[in-house]
């Protein structure tokens, strides 16, 4: 089965795919890119949130995670039925207690 690309939810699979794949070959500068462009073509989405989260936190930088996985929360609070909301607000949790 072909991807339509003028379907959002595979565009944004493409770009979360990418942006994993640049990760998982060590290339963080491009997967911060893709995920970066990610958040801001599909703000409501908590797919980009997670996957700049992760980022950060592979980096250590489990501050500006927690922001990251925050301001997801925020915009995605119409998408409270998206299974990956309640993974974001997992995560939130997750990052938080690190930090203490």
């Amino acid at each position: 089965m072909a991807l339509k690309l003028g379907n959002t939810e595979n565009i944004v699979k493409i770009l979360d795919t990418q942006a994993s794949s640049y990760e998982q070959m060590g290339n963080f500068e491009e997967a911060f890119s893709v995920a970066s462009k990610l958040i801001s073509s599909h703000k409501t989405s908590p797919v980009g949130y997670l996957r700049m989260g992760k980022l950060l936190r592979l980096k250590k930088d489990l501050v500006e995670a927690e922001k990251v996985y925050k301001i997801g929360l925020a915009k995605a609070k119409n998408n409270k039925k998206d299974p990956l909301y309640e993974v974001l607000k997992k995560q939130l949790i997750t990052v938080q207690n690190a930090i203490e």
